[in-house]
């Protein structure tokens, strides 16, 4: 076999250095034309990768046979998303079915309305001889009035959730670079559960809101994190033309987790209290665990590639396959370098990042609204957030199905969900009647279905397989910061103005204005490609 070797320049003399004898010509097999500045070597493979392995300033490429990962687009792949749909089952079910909790959280620390402080008495206590002053209620069941629990106080909790789970993005890439995506998730799952558990054992009969916000919002956000990245990123890496199915599938577990958890947590909390449902949430989180066994590296092929030789290795998505960087700050401002400069990469951010200023606000506002707007029975109010749940994954399997098909554009499609999803929101305020908020939950689930299925396909497209985990991570943390302040905003909103509707509508501009700010990034991407290769071409005649 040969390898041609191709330099830069003219200057032969310094492959010398890493091929004794070139400067002889007399070498048996030698073949170079120095006006098509390349080199042509019989080899050995122990010739090949003794010598000609080795960096060198002026030795740019060489072709070899190598094992590399490839994507399936089907096959075991199929078990991928099947254990992807799970963990987003459990992992999202979770997180936004928390609005289930509520009353039941803030009646156990003392506060059931923003106006009314009338104490909800357990069943043990004899309330005869009580005084209808809620302070001396409070009192004689020995109830620090330091845990009322506001509805914005409520919503920090979910808040720092989802913000958690979405802003660990940049770490995670760096952790499944590393280790890969079973152990990363694994842990997640443990890591999870361990908050979920410290949020009752810290104050296990009256509600603590700080536990609550540290150990669920805080450490089983990091959990969560490390479950749900690598849930969608592994789909990406293990399909190629199914993949917007395949993504779709997976991320419909969010949907299945939105419909069957807020009537099991309600139905659990009245016969075990809030207690019984964090119980509950923490062992199904442990449980979890076991999907994250199926998470296998790509297969691997034998193939002839055209190599990049520089004084820093050519860095590939390597999800644990391949030895990768030393693993700390280090790696993750390196690469963000190259991100923190691509104005495609910067609008795809900040608009998840507004996206998600208004995105859980019906997950946690729209039931309530329910409830105490429209006079709705408990149970009917709650189903409203299942019906979100019941559209966004029959949605998210359709559209992933139909955006498998080339004539489909994802990005007009991802901007059109987004502006109709925003519009129907700005209306709630409008709705009078239970099929009104119906209608809003079915549209609203069908468009954020059409938003999430896209989501990571649109940073793949945009950004390219060498940087979609660090892009999706970076991005993850932009939407991280937009969940961290919609949620208490909207929550502070209610809380000053004695209704939902300027929480709604705050949340309709949100989603209106992230889908209108997108509808040009083609045009930046192509200005921004054109950049780039004439940067490239200029750099190429300096040289």
């Amino acid at each position: 076999m040969s390898v041609e070797i191709e330099m830069e320049g003219h200057q032969t003399h310094r492959v010398s250095k890493i091929i004794p004898g070139f400067e002889d010509p007399t070498i048996e097999g030698l073949q170079y034309r120095r006006g098509s500045r390349k080199l042509s070597l019989p080899v050995s493979n122990e010739f090949k990768h003794s010598h000609l392995l080795q960096e060198d300033d002026d030795l740019r490429n060489f072709v070899q046979e190598e094992l590399i990962p490839y994507a399936p687009d089907g096959g075991y792949g199929w078990v991928i998303v099947l254990a992807s749909f799970l963990s987003n089952f459990v992992l999202d079910g979770i997180s936004l079915s928390q609005s289930a909790l509520m009353e039941d959280i803030r009646k156990g620390s003392g506060l059931v309305n923003d106006t009314n402080a009338t104490m909800a008495i357990p069943p043990y206590l004899d309330v005869e001889n009580m005084s209808s002053n809620y302070t001396a209620i409070l009192q004689s069941i020995n109830i620090d009035p330091d845990y009322n629990i506001t509805i914005t106080l409520y919503n920090i909790i979910s808040a720092v959730l989802l913000c958690t789970t979405l802003s660990v993005g940049p770490f995670i890439s760096l952790l499944t670079d590393r280790f890969g995506f079973r152990a990363v998730s694994s842990c997640g799952s443990v890591l999870a559960a361990v908050g979920l558990f410290s949020a009752w054992a810290v104050s296990p009969t009256i509600p603590n809101i700080w536990a609550m916000i540290t150990s669920f919002g805080g450490l089983s956000g990091i959990g969560f994190g490390m479950m749900f990245q690598p849930s969608i990123v592994i789909v990406g890496i293990y399909f190629e033309k199914w993949r917007p199915l395949a993504t779709g599938i997976a991320i419909a577990g969010t949907g299945a987790g939105t419909f069957a958890f807020p009537p099991l947590l309600l139905g659990i909390s009245k016969i075990w209290g809030w207690q019984g449902a964090y119980i509950f949430q923490a062992i199904v989180a442990l449980f979890s665990a076991l999907f994250a066994i199926f998470y296998c590296p790509l297969p691997m092929r034998r193939v002839k590639i055209n190599s990049k030789i520089s004084d820093n290795h050519l860095r590939r998505p390597s999800f644990g396959l391949v030895e990768v960087e030393p693993f700390g700050l280090k790696s993750m401002l390196k690469a963000l370098g190259p991100l923190s400069t691509s104005p495609t990469f910067l609008l795809i951010s900040i608009s998840g990042g507004i996206t998600m200023l208004g995105f859980f606000a019906p997950y946690s506002f729209l039931s309530d609204k329910g409830l105490k707007e429209l006079g709705l029975d408990e149970e009917t109010s709650t189903f409203l957030v299942s019906i979100i749940g019941i559209a966004n994954t029959i949605g998210r399997l359709i559209f992933g199905l139909i955006s498998c098909h080339p004539w489909v554009n994802c990005l007009i499609f991802s901007n059109g969900a987004l502006t109709v999803a925003g519009i129907a929101t700005l209306l709630v305020p409008f709705a009078t009647a239970h099929y009104q908020l119906v209608l809003y939950a079915i549209i609203f689930g069908f468009g954020i279905a059409i938003f999430t299925v896209l989501r990571s396909i649109l940073v793949l497209e945009f950004m390219g397989m060498e940087k979609f985990n660090d892009a999706f991570g970076f991005s993850l943390l932009f939407m991280g910061i937009g969940t961290l302040l919609g949620n208490p905003l909207g929550g502070w909103l209610k809380d000053s103005t004695g209704n939902y509707n300027i929480s709604f509508f705050a949340a309709g501009v949100y989603l209106l204005f992230s889908g209108l700010i997108c509808y040009r990034l083609q045009y930046i991407k192509d200005w921004e490609s054109g950049r780039n290769s004439h940067s490239h071409s200029a750099q190429d005649r300096t040289l």
